[in-house]
């Protein structure tokens, strides 16, 4: 640092991750802006100085500094100046302050303090604690909040979003009715207090259907127990979807998908049902959503489009990762002659899934694998999707289509684009040559799109992704004698080929493992819509989950266990997908 220039000690900071890489190019840009600024100065003066008075040498400044007029420089510089000093600030703070305890009564309205706790606008938030304190006296009792329920503030501002917290509790309070005693669920010792706080404060936007109604807010007073579900299917068995018949059935599917939704993030928080379990019931009921819509679709069509969507057949790529809400969601459409209707038929069906929500409820279809890509038709037939995958479909694009599940159609069209799908494993004799381009484009991918941060798990050498294209790759190296590994779940399929002695079983079983824990860490972070620990530091209620769901006790821990599954991920990919040795069949060769 001491021999560095000023552009090298920011570089090197944020290669470190001591600021973001946002930080380091507005300080280095701030930076070359004031040395330009005391350069042009003293030559324009002829001596060591940065002041200029007069209006026409701050005039002659700014033109050779590039402004049309001073005052654009001076506000350049004044909010250079102001940004370094903002990064210092939070640089010296830290990147997670301590919360700190506030055991008095009266410290719960106290709006500096509660600022000091993480939330925007203590004032705000006092009147808030007024209002439910008042409304906690109501119902008989003292009227002190700190009385009803102590160390709750402490509590929220522990969580990811204690603001977010703070506003679902308050419509909590407001809508939960006059039986339901909201304020029995966070008193002292009560067992729904941990959870609901979790619930609220860490997967904020997930949780928010739930606090519409007094139905909806009597989920938070139900007693979980053995009834929680613990599997896609047993969720879909008790909350069952409405039916794709009838005017409002897009409203009830949509409605049945954001409080099902809700319902496992509170399941997950709480610790009822296991993250694993949560996975693969969110995987099911989008798989679920897009089958229903694109019934309803069908239903709701004009005629001609109607007509057309009997030739249409959906399917869904597994090999971009489980399809978590929020998510990207890669589909495909396969037709038989379905024409301009089709077209449109599909064109109203993907505004259909837009429609559905934002954010965790989002749901972002990706229809670019394809013949010719975004330029081609959206549906289109089985001879040009067969033509595509012999001559045009790249290594990425064949490998994406050797997980490609067909979910939706008449039979007669989804038992065609079965063997069309089929079809895109045939080249299996070839796969070793397809594996090193694919391979190059991997390689492009991450030069292009580096990881901003060990948190970036689709970006992360060995990280979610990696594990999908690893067992992308053996699927497509195995699907032409063995079908079944291309239409069932990827760890199934994975056992499956442990059985018929196509894999180790401690290979199987190690992806298994890493495709598990990179999901569940993934689940973690799109309930929470989380991504980026600069800007947003872990807190530590949020960590708490984010332990839990690695497996391990502390959140310190769950870094070094990152690591090491990339670590695993990445001598599996170069073992399984680029045909090298293991360490130990080197050593034993060297030996």
């Amino acid at each position: 640092f001491r021999t560095a220039s000023a552009r090298g000690v920011f570089e090197t900071a944020a290669k470190s991750r001591a600021i973001s890489p946002d930080a380091m190019r507005r300080l280095v840009a701030g930076e070359e802006l004031s040395n330009l600024v005391v350069s042009r100065t003293q030559m324009m003066k002829g001596v060591a100085t940065s002041e200029v008075v007069r209006e026409d040498e701050q005039a002659a400044l700014a033109a050779l500094c590039g402004f049309v007029a001073y005052d654009a420089l001076a506000a350049a510089l004044d909010g250079a100046r102001i940004d370094a000093e903002n990064t210092l600030r939070r640089m010296m703070n830290g990147p997670q302050r301590e919360v700190e305890k506030y055991k008095s009564a009266d410290d719960d309205q106290d709006a500096d303090k509660l600022e000091d706790l993480g939330f925007l606008n203590g004032e705000s938030l006092s009147a808030s604690v007024d209002k439910w304190a008042k409304h906690a006296a109501s119902q008989g009792g003292d009227a002190r909040f700190s009385a009803h329920a102590p160390g709750l503030l402490t509590a929220f501002g522990e969580t990811q979003k204690p603001n977010q917290a703070v506003q679902l509790f308050d419509r909590l309070v407001a809508n939960a009715g006059q039986e339901a005693d909201v304020f029995s669920l966070v008193g002292e010792h009560a067992p729904q207090r941990d959870p609901l706080v979790n619930a609220i404060g860490c997967f904020s936007g997930a949780i928010e259907p739930l606090t519409h109604s007094a139905e909806q807010v009597g989920v938070f007073f139900e007693d979980a127990g053995a009834q929680t579900p613990q599997s896609g299917e047993e969720w879909l068995g008790r909350f069952t979807p409405p039916s794709a018949k009838g005017a409002t059935s897009l409203d009830a599917l949509a409605g049945w998908r954001r409080e099902t939704i809700a319902r496992i993030a509170l399941s997950a928080a709480s610790g009822a049902t296991s993250f694993d379990a949560a996975a693969e019931a969110l995987e099911d009921i989008h798989i679920r959503t897009l089958v229903d819509a694109f019934e309803i679709a069908r239903n709701s069509a004009p005629k001609p489009e109607a007509s057309a969507a009997r030739k249409i057949a959906l399917h869904v790529f597994d090999g971009a990762g489980s399809h978590l809400p929020g998510a990207a969601s890669h589909l495909g459409f396969i037709a038989d002659d379905a024409g301009e209707a089709g077209e449109a038929f599909v064109k109203t069906y993907l505004e259909m899934l837009r429609g559905f929500g934002e954010g965790v409820f989002a749901i972002a279809p990706d229809t670019s694998h394809r013949p010719s890509g975004v330029t081609g038709p959206l549906a289109p037939s089985l001879e040009a999707f067969k033509s595509y995958v012999q001559s045009e479909a790249v290594a990425y694009d064949q490998i994406m289509l050797a997980r490609g599940r067909v979910i939706a159609g008449d039979e007669k069209i989804t038992e065609a684009a079965r063997e069309a799908l089929r079809g895109a494993v045939s080249g299996a004799r070839r796969a070793d040559m397809l594996f090193r381009d694919l391979d190059r484009a991997r390689a492009q991918r991450m030069r292009r799109e580096r990881a901003a941060s060990d948190w970036d798990l689709d970006r992360l050498e060995g990280g979610r992704l990696d594990v999908e294209l690893v067992i992308s790759t053996l699927i497509y190296r195995h699907a032409p004698a063995h079908p079944f590994v291309q239409e069932t779940r990827a760890d199934e399929a994975l056992r499956a080929m442990a059985r018929s002695d196509l894999l180790p079983d401690e290979t199987a079983l190690a992806l298994i493992s890493a495709r598990q824990f990179w999901t569940r860490l993934q689940v973690v972070r799109q309930l929470a819509q989380w991504s980026d620990p600069v800007r947003e530091p872990v807190r530590p209620r949020f960590g708490e989950l984010i332990a839990r769901a690695a497996g391990v006790e502390k959140f310190d821990q769950v870094r070094p266990l990152m690591r090491g599954y990339a670590d695993d991920v990445s001598r599996l990919y170069a073992q399984l997908v680029l045909n090298r040795p293991s360490l130990s069949v080197v050593a034993q060769a060297a030996g």
